[in-house]
């Protein structure tokens, strides 16, 4: 993982594809990012009390879980006045988005190609052959 400093408060980090995974391997944490996700033209920046009510936790393991969300750098975090907001950093889910397209493409092509010793079949006769 890449760290840098924007501010003395918070480093903005470039997660691994690994650590990313491993961050949203908790279906508390796929909550709390659904929980931030936009839903307009701007990102949403939201307190932890906001994010606990939402996302249905207590604040306590709201805190517990962005302290990971932080530290893999999918949240930033902004002080404001005695606030804390919290919102998903653009940039998280590049590695993501660069890993996933190239394996659904790979898989597309493979699928619609077929091979003649019947090692990459279609998508009905792989289900074919199972069955």
């Amino acid at each position: 993982m890449t760290t840098s400093r924007t501010d003395a408060d918070a480093p903005v980090t470039s997660p691994t594809l690994t650590e990313i995974f491993a961050a949203l391997a908790n279906e508390d944490r796929l909550t709390i990012v659904r929980v931030m996700m936009p839903t307009g033209l701007e990102r949403c920046a939201l307190t932890i009390t906001e994010i606990a009510r939402t996302a249905e936790l207590s604040r306590f393991a709201a805190s517990r879980h962005l302290r990971v969300l932080i530290a893999c750098g999918i949240v930033e975090v902004a002080a404001r006045g005695r606030c804390r907001l919290h919102r998903l950093r653009s940039d998280a889910f590049a590695p993501i988005e660069d890993w996933l397209y190239p394996v659904i493409d790979s898989i597309e092509c493979a699928s619609e190609r077929g091979s003649a010793d019947g090692r990459f079949l279609t998508d009905e006769g792989f289900r074919a052959h199972v069955a």
